[in-house]
């Protein structure tokens, strides 16, 4: 329930001014919509507009998840941030982050492990999603807070990126990219998946200026959902409030295929014109490349602060590419969970066929107009190639040579 009180937050306050200080130059900045709308704007590809924020490209939900973040985060030991361009092996590794930090408190095995209960993105929350009250109160029963986010390096509070005085580090960020074209190609599908373009729901639509909500009726379903419309809020009878706290319209919400007020585009998107746009890196985080390659470096710098993973290398290697993980957060397996197989039942519990055939992750919604399933699509290697032309093939292996000439760095 927190993502859909934080998307309520967001569009019932639009008009209300957060204040927020960046990182990059130390300034203040005055979160408000005439802020937004000095800022660059581009479509996008998930989104119908994207806005350029200290370099990078940013929906309107997770530029106002990041201001959050730089301003109000404070690290704790333990902590983890993941950090992955959007459809690069995000839900596959905070299932496995989850279950390799907690394997000592819920086994592998266990039939009611929270991972056969809730979706990776229930227990590891993106920090765009993730109101400032929450960064504590989500993990009340927990040792070790894991977040997930796309945020690019230089835009992460220094909160985050510095050590303390003493040369510790508070919290370890894993980096986990893929190859280029399978990231755009899952992107692609993913955008044609999300929102309200899907057919086949009656809806009626109860207008007018003096309208309070919105009857929906989904799917030739029984149920009637009340949906109270975001923009009309200062007219919202009273006696709806107390399902606004109760969370009832939110769970609703849940359930409806409903894009505008999250900024999901409002129709779908060609492979040319998605693939124009990747190119020119204004979908959500872009240019991917850049954000990469700042991982990458930092990684070199401090290895011991950021891990570079590669999604191809934890698909063929899994066994590996886990104990190296376990051993940069400080946990690596004892003896005796190597005699029990832990690492083969971790890798078993976080597999695309097991986690896909839940039913927690095959039925409902993750956010209004966005499927749980839709996070679960096939998670192959190489599928870029089947999608794309050669020419855009050529292009994205250009693209991506050129970037990261000189680097070191190979995808």
């Amino acid at each position: 329930m927190h993502y859909i009180s934080h998307f309520f937050a967001f569009n019932v306050t639009q008009q209300s001014i957060m204040e927020a200080k960046t990182t990059e130059h130390d300034e203040t900045v005055v979160y408000s919509e005439e802020w937004l709308s000095s800022l660059p704007k581009a479509k996008g590809i998930t989104e119908d507009n994207t806005y350029q924020y200290q370099g990078f490209w940013f929906g309107t939900i997770s530029l106002q998840g990041l201001i959050d973040c730089q301003q109000h985060f404070r690290p704790r030991q333990n902590d983890v941030l993941l950090v992955t361009a959007p459809k690069s092996g995000t839900t596959w590794m905070k299932a496995i982050l989850y279950a390799l930090l907690h394997r000592q408190k819920y086994h592998p095995q266990d039939a009611h492990h929270p991972l056969r209960q809730k979706t990776p993105h229930q227990l590891v929350p993106f920090m765009e999603l993730t109101k400032p009250s929450e960064y504590d109160s989500l993990f009340l029963d927990s040792t070790s807070r894991i977040f997930g986010c796309h945020f690019p390096i230089r835009c992460l509070p220094k909160s985050i990126t510095e050590e303390d005085d003493d040369g510790s580090t508070n919290i370890k960020i894993v980096y986990l990219c893929r190859d280029i074209k399978d990231t755009f190609t899952s992107l692609f599908h993913f955008a044609n998946k999300i929102g309200l373009r899907r057919t086949g729901s009656r809806n009626f639509v109860a207008l007018g200026g003096t309208s309070y909500f919105f009857f929906i009726l989904l799917n030739h379903e029984a149920s009637l959902f009340i949906f109270v419309h975001i923009y009309l809020h200062k007219y919202i009878p009273i006696k709806f409030w107390g399902l606004l706290q109760m969370g009832a319209l939110g769970d609703c919400l849940t359930r409806l295929h409903y894009e505008p007020a999250l900024g999901l585009r409002s129709s779908p998107v060609s492979l040319e014109e998605a693939f124009h746009l990747f190119c020119k890196g204004t979908n959500v985080a872009g240019p991917i490349w850049d954000q990469i390659l700042e991982y990458w470096k930092e990684s070199l710098e401090r290895p011991n602060k950021v891990l570079f993973m590669r999604y191809e290398e934890l698909k063929s290697e899994p066994h590996a590419q886990l104990r190296r993980l376990a051993r940069f957060l400080g946990r690596p397996f004892s003896p005796e969970e190597e005699l029990m197989e832990m690492v083969d039942q971790i890798t078993s519990l976080c597999s695309f066929g097991s986690m896909s055939k839940l039913q927690v992750n095959s039925t409902g919604h993750f956010l209004p107009g966005v499927s749980n399933s839709s996070y679960f699509r096939n998670g192959q290697v190489g599928e870029g190639n089947k999608w794309l032309t050669p020419e855009m093939a050529a292009k994205l292996d250009q693209i991506t040579q050129d970037k990261f000439r000189g680097s070191g760095l190979k995808l």
